[in-house]
């Protein structure tokens, strides 16, 4: 079981519901390595302790029966069961005797992970169906630091402010940027749409309450504030009189983070001692605790000069292709190694674009620092950064996944523009044509939609081109988009395609670095059709051989609630045949084929090849918050060669919009739901 279908899975339990996925997938972690008692293998029944309230089945039927009815509940494998009041015991369904096998999950691995981490505490609904009990001091504030690299002049205060403001516009809830020096402290708080600067409270420890008098908010009922501190001088160097405080959160800018960089160890020393034990080297934040912030140069400009070099694509390799394998093998059903920190700080990390220098200038300027937040996310480009970063910074982020199909992925962008208006989207993860949609998406959304309808020549150049040399794809794609790179996209878009090596298993990759044209390519190189797609040993061939639809490797990278959107419908009716006939008699024809020659043969096992694609890309919606597929059709993906069709498949899609208008508005009210939280 890999880790978004164990995160998943305990989400379908009341307390884990409005939970981040990369918060449950930390939290599995957590237990796995807190766990100090042996699981339960093969007993006849076991009495169910006042410790062990979290159940998982790893093999065979768990049967649980409660005292009150005598009702046996039935668990199958790779799901958990909570323990109610009332339970009495638990023992192997009938015909599972001697080989069931399931975990018992101390209570006392989440009374420390919800003491330590203020996101988990804040989203945990019904705590008392745990039996643990949140501590108000872990609900009371969410203490972010703010820091940067020490070689890299950034203006701290004017971005602790705009993180802040975020924070507030995006989700109204109560915030604070806290400036600590060595005399006290600095406190700002938003209020009407500005921040106001505040008497610092004797004691650090009251300031949330400062905050939540100063913006009217009921002590008992508010969530939290957040809490976002900075030093001018020195991050690491914080005034004595702090006390050693720790911190939920490191915020790190920086100019780049590799999937290899490490941060500094002072830095992971201000943390929450109960996320990380630095005594296991191998051992990372947990929690999402440290959240490394590329700050990215200032988009490069396409020239129109690059229109005029020949169009052929030869000798446009591969260079610069990085990859990494997709997490589908990892055991989550048994005690798990550490993961490696570098995969979750990779996780976690967060692209902006700003204009440093512009925000430095206007910052330093003679004038009124209240209204400097309000008047930057003015600016539309600047507000949706700076929310993307609070979405990243608070576990909010919005993943969707998109299958393969060629121009038939058409058939999804008036939904994702309508959804696309309405919630953000944080991360895009596709397979072949869904990758190039997401390259669109991922560039410029939602306005990156409109421009996908308008490029369906270029792509039939491009798939007549791709025939020959599949670097065709490549190079009009990174034409297309003005040649941006995968690392470079704020809004991350993560391509899946199939590695072929000798001696070895087909295994699924998502690639992380290179250009979009470079990824697009690689994720859809249709074996047998296009020209092949290598790079040394490796060949890369179509990524829905790996993934139909690639929901499962959204949350390892980023996201925390996630849709899934399926462009191949499933056959609508048998015999393929008749769709291509439009009279009676050509019906006929098509039946009479179909029952007495050998081409019902083939129907039948083409039918089932489509049969089997949307079997696998269903598989999804056990991993995602909402999933959509197209209605039947005659011929599922029978249009995927017509590029210069796709505008015209996408108005013929929103003339129905009654076959998704419905999916749409659940998309928009789960995001209303997760970012309001239990």
């Amino acid at each position: 079981m890999n880790g978004a279908t164990a995160a998943s899975g305990l989400r379908r339990l009341p307390p884990f519901e409005d939970v981040s996925l990369r918060l449950l997938q930390d939290l599995i972690e957590f237990a796995s390595q807190e766990e100090r008692e042996a699981a339960d293998e093969g007993k006849a029944h076991v009495a169910l302790s006042e410790r062990r309230r979290l159940w998982f089945v790893r093999r065979g039927v768990l049967e649980v029966t409660r005292k009150k009815d005598g009702v046996p509940r039935r668990v199958g494998p790779g799901r958990y069961y909570l323990a109610r009041e009332g339970d009495d015991v638990v023992r192997p369904s009938a015909g599972h005797e001697g080989r069931l096998l399931f975990r018992g999950f101390d209570r006392g691995w989440l009374q420390d992970a919800v003491e330590a981490s203020f996101t988990l505490a804040s989203t945990l609904c019904r705590t008392e169906l745990l039996d643990i009990k949140v501590p108000p001091e872990a609900r009371r504030a969410h203490r972010i630091l703010l820091a940067s690299d020490p070689d890299r002049e950034v203006p701290l205060e004017a971005l602790a402010q705009l993180l802040a403001a975020g924070i507030a516009v995006q989700f109204d809830e109560p915030v604070a940027v806290v400036v600590l020096h060595g005399a006290g402290l600095r406190l700002w708080v938003w209020r009407d749409g500005r921040f106001e600067e505040l008497a610092g409270p004797a004691e650090p420890d009251d300031v949330p309450q400062a905050v939540l008098a100063a913006t009217d908010r009921p002590v008992g009922k508010a969530k939290g504030v957040h809490l976002v501190f900075l030093h001018p001088a020195d991050p690491l160097r914080l005034p004595a009189w702090w006390g050693g405080r720790p911190f939920h959160r490191v915020v790190y800018l920086t100019d780049a983070w590799e999937i290899d960089s490490r941060p500094r160890r002072e830095l992971l020393k201000l943390l929450h001692p109960d996320l990380w034990d630095p005594a296991r080297p191998l051992e990372g934040p947990f929690f999402s605790s440290f959240i490394p912030t590329v700050l990215l140069r200032p988009a490069r400009r396409s020239r129109a000069g690059s229109w005029l070099a020949p169009p052929w694509p030869w000798g446009r390799g591969l260079d610069g292709l990085e990859h990494v394998a997709v997490a589908d093998d990892a055991d989550f059903t048994s005690r798990l190694e550490p993961i490696e920190p570098r995969w979750r700080l990779y996780r976690d990390l967060c692209r902006l674009r700003l204009e440093l220098p512009a925000l430095a200038r206007t910052w330093r300027a003679p004038g009124d620092k209240r209204r400097f937040a309000a008047v930057e996310l003015g600016d539309a480009g600047t507000r949706a950064a700076v929310e993307r970063w609070a979405r990243a910074v608070t576990n909010r982020q919005v993943g969707v996944a998109l299958s393969g199909g060629g121009a038939v992925n058409a058939l999804l962008v008036p939904l994702l523009q309508r959804i696309a208006k309405r919630v953000p989207i944080d991360v895009v993860s596709g397979v072949s044509g869904g990758s190039l949609l997401g390259a669109f998406l991922c560039k410029d959304n939602p306005g990156g939609l409109a421009t996908y309808r308008r490029e369906g020549l270029w792509f039939q150049i491009g798939l007549m081109l791709a025939v020959l040399d599949s670097a065709a794809i490549q190079r009009v794609l990174d034409r297309l988009l003005g040649g941006p790179r995968v690392e470079e996209l704020e809004t991350r878009l993560v391509a899946v395609t199939t590695e072929l090596l000798d001696d070895a298993v087909p295994r699924a990759r998502a690639v992380v670095k290179g250009t979009v044209g470079q990824a697009v390519r690689v994720s859809g190189a249709v074996p047998g059709l296009f020209g092949p797609a290598a790079q040394g040993a490796s060949r890369y061939i179509d990524g829905a051989d790996g993934l139909a639809v690639p929901a499962r490797v959204l949350p390892d990278f980023g996201a925390d609630i996630a849709f899934a959107f399926n462009a191949v419908g499933p056959v609508r009716g048998r015999n393929l045949l008749r769709a291509g006939a439009w009279t009676a008699f050509g019906r006929g024809l098509a039946d009479l084929a179909y029952r007495y020659t050998a081409l019902g043969r083939g129907v039948d096992g083409l039918v089932g090849q489509f049969s089997l694609l949307e079997q696998a890309s269903r598989a999804a919606v056990e991993e995602v918050d909402v999933f959509y597929e197209v209605p039947p059709e005659a011929i599922p993906i029978g249009r995927g060669f017509y590029w210069l069709c796709v505008d015209r498949l996408a108005r013929h899609v929103e003339e129905h919009e009654e076959q998704w208008r419905a999916v749409c508005e659940r998309c928009v009210e789960r995001w209303e739901e997760f970012r309001a939280g239990p």
